[in-house]
């Protein structure tokens, strides 16, 4: 009777194994037939999103009428790994937030992309953020504030007094923030060298992803320079004459090796092709 237990028990568990092994190859199948949609810059199913993701469109019960939440797009990533916008309205603000999911069911990580709302003209402070996605591999957030630097522009309930406008007695901040999109889909931040940068003459080029635009105002003399300058922070050694004698005379700049290849970022090296494109143009 023992053995016949046994060998009952081996088949309920040889069983199991089939089915289980049955549903992950299923699973596997119905999320890369997703990633293909998406790769293709399609909309999978409902069913699929609902199944893989988690995410239902209709608000949980109890939810404002007014709250509202839909997917605004989709980021294949790879294979395995799908990103999904969504975005949120309150009716008087609007944000959108980015989570990456696996063919696990598992939100391997999320972030903040944007946010604002509708602003009084008589309130001083404000601020809003915006970003941008380059080839489903970095994210770019942008914040921009509004911040009050003279109390005297307003009343006691913190608005503008008579004659001031949107702007007045104000400080505009912006500021950038950089994420890579890794293949594990764990999103991770870029640490910039903010202290350096702001010593720098040309410390936006490692601070933030340049734009033709910004670029358009240097001559070819200047853009070597900014360009330069970004291997000069990272302790670069000159052979150059010219830029040797130029960056020696920095006080912030450390000759420390003759490659400096290994410490340049992903900003720094997009900033620096779209440079050296300027200058060879």
């Amino acid at each position: 009777m023992m053995n016949l237990k046994y060998i009952f028990l081996a088949i309920v568990l040889i069983f199991s194994l089939s089915i289980s092994g049955q549903e992950k190859d299923r699973n596997y199948t119905e999320f890369k037939r997703m990633t293909q949609v998406i790769k293709n810059n399609k909309r999978p199913s409902k069913e699929l999103i609902s199944k893989y993701s988690g995410f239902v469109k209709t608000p949980n019960e109890g939810a404002p009428t007014f709250f509202k939440e839909d997917i605004s797009r989709f980021l294949y990533i790879n294979d395995s790994i799908i990103g999904m916008i969504i975005q949120t309205s309150t009716g008087v603000s609007m944000s959108e937030y980015v989570k990456f999911f696996s063919v696990k069911h598992q939100t391997l990580s999320g972030l903040e992309l944007s946010e604002g709302s509708d602003h009084p003209q008589d309130i001083p402070e404000y601020s809003f953020q915006e970003y941008k996605i380059f080839d489903n591999k970095l994210i770019e957030t942008k914040l921009v504030s509004w911040i009050l630097i003279d109390n005297s522009c307003v009343d006691s309930y913190g608005s503008y007094k008579e004659g001031y406008e949107f702007g007045d007695c104000t400080r505009n901040d912006i500021v950038y923030k950089y994420y890579i999109i890794p293949d594990n889909g764990i999103v991770k931040q870029i640490q910039l060298d903010t202290l350096n940068n702001q010593v720098r003459k040309y410390g936006f080029a490692s601070s933030k992803l340049l734009t033709k635009e910004d670029l358009s105002q240097y001559s070819k003399k200047e853009l070597r320079l900014i360009r330069n300058e970004i291997f000069a922070n990272k302790g670069y050694i000159f052979r150059s004459k010219d830029l040797k004698e130029y960056f020696d005379s920095q006080g912030w700049y450390s000759p420390l090796s003759d490659n400096a290849n290994d410490k340049i970022n992903i900003i720094e090296r997009k900033n620096i092709s779209l440079i050296k494109s300027f200058e060879d143009y």
